[in-house]
């Protein structure tokens, strides 16, 4: 499980009949969880794996600011709040040298959003 504590972004509207602008700072916070097998295919230097996580993602606006309490409000509000389900398919490589590693994952977070069908 993730948390993305403040993913503030200022987005900005322009107005066609009076030539304004007027710019609103958003605070979006994103609480994700996955849960799902990886699976190693060869035992040699370089192995090659897959990959399927399936869980959950939630949107959430709001000016609190970023604690530890808005943290645990988020996770006591999820059954009561929109709650999106998530699929993440993915493959890749990864090797180890000795206590170093690397890995090269290629994947897609893809959420569903019943509300807009």
């Amino acid at each position: 499980m993730s948390y993305d504590f403040n993913q503030t972004f200022t987005e900005g509207f322009t107005s066609t009949s009076t030539g304004s602008i007027t710019l609103n700072r958003s605070s979006l916070r994103i609480l994700h969880g996955e849960l799902g097998p990886k699976i190693n295919i060869g035992h040699h230097a370089i192995r090659p794996f897959v990959t399927l996580k399936g869980g959950f993602v939630n949107f959430r606006f709001g000016p609190a600011p970023a604690t530890v309490g808005t943290f645990l409000s988020s996770v006591n509000g999820l059954r009561a709040d929109s709650v999106n389900g998530v699929l993440y398919p993915s493959g890749g490589l990864q090797a180890h040298l000795g206590p170093i590693g690397m890995r090269l994952d290629i994947g897609d977070e893809i959420y569903f959003n019943p509300r807009n069908a």
